[in-house]
């Protein structure tokens, strides 16, 4: 059951499902705080059944996770979704697959033909099939899409998942004590420049000083 999950720290996510706006209620009343993959593989919203989407919406206690790629959900309701959730509420997620940075083509994967072209992964049938977004490309497409501070984006990328994941007394913030993992990014592009784990410099770009 949801109460007993928590109670052992293991934090369900509800998404990729086809219950209705009652099931998703039933759900959260047991304890469940995050959706996977919001807006995706789920019940949308109708005016006369809500369905799953409905329900993560009207929920503040909920973090929804978002692929913020422009293609898995229209910019209008990633800024629907904010202004409701805030920076708070929403994990940016990458739903990454293994061709992420190899550019257009066809892929294989599990038995699974990917065709990756213009940026978007797709299955034969024309379903969506995972992304091709990284991360740091959300963080921006978050300035860019919903015109929030950087601040505000890069909270979505690492305090809200790690208050969701639980971590966030080790993780997620500049803060005495944490874990000194971070990404450093470039004020003017938003691109990475380098990469600390553990404090330590693993990586660093050319440009970085």
């Amino acid at each position: 059951s949801l109460p007993r999950l928590n109670m052992v720290g293991i934090i369900p996510s509800l998404g990729h499902a086809a219950g209705s706006y009652e099931d998703a209620c039933m759900a959260i009343d047991r304890g469940l705080v995050r959706c996977t993959h919001c807006f995706n593989a789920m019940t949308g919203i109708h005016h006369r059944a809500p369905g799953i989407a409905g329900a993560i919406l009207l929920h503040d206690q909920v973090m929804a996770e978002l692929i913020l790629d422009g293609k898995h959900v229209h910019p209008a309701v990633a800024r629907l979704l904010y202004r409701i959730k805030g920076a708070s509420g929403i994990i940016l997620v990458s739903d990454s697959i293994l061709s992420t940075g190899l550019g257009d083509g066809r892929y294989m994967w599990r038995d699974y033909e990917i065709m990756v072209s213009g940026g978007v992964a797709k299955i034969p049938e024309g379903n969506l099939s995972g992304s091709v977004l990284t991360l740091d490309q959300a963080v921006k497409n978050a300035v860019e899409m919903l015109g929030i501070p950087v601040a505000s984006a890069v909270e979505m990328a690492s305090l809200t998942p790690a208050k969701s994941a639980g971590l966030a007394d080790s993780d997620g913030s500049l803060a005495p004590g944490r874990r000194a993992n971070i990404v450093l990014l470039d004020d003017a592009t938003l691109n990475p420049v380098c990469t600390m784990i553990g404090g330590t410099v693993a990586w660093a770009s050319d440009s970085f000083v």
